[in-house]
């Protein structure tokens, strides 16, 4: 039977998460809401749901749902998710940046810990196939322990750079135990109400273990360019992994390729996606259509969501499952860029732990800018 499925948010964003319901079949997506009723309307007639509410409460009762996606800024996930998990419902999956600060994340993280409702944040980075090649060969041995990781993304620390942090936890298997970062170039509020973004960062992490893993990461307009995106802003990231029989790398939204020592080569394209999952987002004519990369983008923001929502009916249907975008590894990736911006505000490294100033971390870093 279907899911019975509820959609929060009706932008462009949301779109992409009401077609990724309609392409599986095992949502039933019953309802849309969004404060903008027009807004609401225009997305229920796309995707032919019967009812739209501008008001969360409402939607809950009428609906019923057991799954409800959102996708909202950060400055009110906390709020609308707060009150989705009031009605207890058995999945929600959210939006990141979660919140503008840690404090909020941390918050409702204890928030959904009293909550039996599992919650996953839309980290679709780890579908695509070039990470799903990465992580195989991590994990296979192919090229030996990992001893380095080195990425570069065009994106900014806060809003891409969860995405980054995620993949590389993902990779690893754990969180950093120590963080070192420096920081600079203009501090700017982004479209995200309270969102503070540096132009430019730069992180050690620290994994420890045997072979004393360490990440480095460039984030901002300042990172290395990536010829095969170059000028396309965050499609820009690529990930190296150096082990102690070889190495990997991937290029998000175009290959991934394993070296071994033993003379072992590979490599895995992500057009080997094809492009028949690309025909509806040119149907309904989605944004993503009027670029000057549809299938790079849409691989990325459509291809992989509809992927991660693959599996999300599990949580549904199984007391045991698991998710590799649960919340828990999103907050962990939060608290990494909150202690990174701490560490470059205190000129030190810093092991993650939540922040005992008064002060959240975006305040200070908004000061530091001013003070320059």
């Amino acid at each position: 039977m279907p899911i019975p499925s509820l959609l929060v948010g009706a932008g462009n964003r949301g779109k992409y998460h009401a077609l990724s319901m309609d392409q599986n079949e095992q949502f039933d997506l019953l309802g849309v809401c969004d404060v903008d009723s027009d807004r609401a309307r225009d997305v229920a007639a796309l995707f032919d749901v019967p009812s739209v509410f501008t008001d969360i409460k409402n939607a809950m009762e009428e609906v019923g749902p057991d799954f409800v996606a959102t996708s909202l800024p950060p400055s009110v996930n906390r709020e609308v998710t707060e009150a989705v998990l009031s009605a207890e419902p058995e999945v929600v999956l959210i939006e990141k940046p979660i919140a503008p600060t840690y404090e909020d994340v941390a918050a409702l993280e204890n928030a959904i810990g009293a909550r039996d409702t599992d919650v996953v944040v839309c980290h679709e980075y780890v579908y695509t196939k070039e990470a799903q090649a990465l992580k195989e060969w991590v994990d296979s041995g192919e090229i030996g322990k990992p001893l380095r990781i080195v990425v570069s993304t065009q994106g900014r620390l806060p809003s891409t750079g969860t995405h980054i942090l995620h993949l590389v936890d993902w990779l690893v298997g754990r969180s950093p135990e120590v963080v070192r970062a420096f920081v600079g170039g203009d501090v700017e509020v982004v479209s995200y109400p309270e969102l503070v973004e540096p132009d430019d960062a730069v992180l050690e992490l620290n994994y420890g273990g045997d072979t004393d893993l360490r990440a480095f990461v460039h984030a901002g307009p300042g990172g290395q360019t990536v010829p095969v995106h170059e000028g396309a802003g965050v499609l820009e990231a690529r990930i190296d992994v150096i082990g102690t029989e070889g190495r990997a790398e991937a290029v998000i939204s175009s290959h991934a390729t394993v070296i071994g020592d033993n003379g072992h080569q590979e490599t895995v394209r992500a057009r080997d996606a094809g492009d028949n999952w690309l025909e509806p987002y040119r149907e309904l004519e989605l944004d993503i259509i009027g670029t000057d990369r549809p299938w790079e983008w849409g691989y990325l923001v459509g291809y992989a969501t509809e992927r991660l929502y693959e599996d999300v009916p599990p949580l549904v249907t199984e007391t045991d499952a698991t998710h590799p975008a649960n919340y828990g590894s999103a907050a962990d990736a939060h608290l990494t860029i909150d202690t990174a911006l701490r560490s470059m505000l205190d000129g030190q490294e810093v092991i993650p732990s939540p922040s005992t100033t008064e002060s959240t971390t975006a305040e200070r870093l908004q000061r530091w800018a001013d003070d320059r």
